[in-house]
């Protein structure tokens, strides 16, 4: 039989002074890490795809086979590189976020499809401007919620809905046909539902997860996760806790 779970839908609780410095914490940490990985592992990473380029060259036509196999290092560098560049893309967006939250999560939504999960982005914002805080919270949100569907729903596809409504709000959805979880068992802080609630929380939004079991009598299983905030609303200013 099918297993519902819903988180209850009301407005967030107010922050303490805790949350807001674990928010912040971890925020400096991603920037922390995703410079690390820029300089120091991205330049590691560029000085041997030079090298693998040098011995492919230095290798003569005639050995076909070590050719071959010096090919496959330098395309095995590229994927490194690649992963590597999404790895800092997730851990600070800030570039993409100069252009939008819309721009950020088309972004967002490439790189899922590239690795070859069927994903969807459909833009209803109508060019509302949000502030940029938060557009990082609400990211953040679609981040963790897409990194959920690709890493444990096991398939199915991804559709991320962003729309402003006549009421004022802003509404992200995020739904997936994948497998579901119950939400009662689930490890809330590695799977990344404690850190949604969080930026939810930032926002004075209403936040709310609900997922149904796959089985023989689930014909809608899945996971829908939304967010709605206030067009107007001014994010808890991180700095000033």
């Amino acid at each position: 039989m099918a297993t519902q779970s819903e988180a209850n839908r009301k407005p967030a609780l107010p922050l303490s002074a805790t949350d807001v410095r674990v928010f912040r914490a971890v925020e400096e940490e991603r920037r922390r890490i995703a410079m690390e990985l820029h300089d120091d592992l991205g330049q590691q990473l560029t000085s041997s795809l030079i090298i693998a380029y040098q011995c492919h060259e230095s290798i003569p036509d005639s050995d076909v086979e070590a050719k071959s196999l010096a090919a496959e290092v330098i395309e095995c560098h590229r994927r490194i590189a690649l992963a590597s560049q999404r790895l800092v893309s997730n851990l600070q967006p800030g570039p993409a976020l100069k252009f939008g939250l819309a721009f950020a999560v088309n972004n967002l939504v490439l790189e899922i499809q590239d690795l070859g999960v069927s994903a969807h982005f459909d833009d209803q914002l109508d060019d509302v401007e949000l502030h940029p805080d938060t557009v990082l919270h609400l990211y953040r949100i679609v981040q963790e919620a897409a990194n959920n569907v690709v890493k444990h729903s096991g398939g199915g596809n991804l559709d991320i809905l962003i729309c402003a409504s006549e009421d004022n709000l802003v509404v992200v959805t995020i739904t997936d046909t994948g497998k579901g979880f119950d939400l009662k068992r689930a490890d809330h802080g590695r799977s990344g539902l404690s850190n949604m609630a969080l930026h939810a929380r930032m926002l004075n939004g209403d936040f709310s997860i609900q997922s149904v079991l796959n089985d023989d009598s689930a014909s809608n299983h899945g996971t829908v996760v939304r967010c709605s905030i206030l067009r107007t609303t001014v994010p808890v200013q991180v700095s000033s806790v």
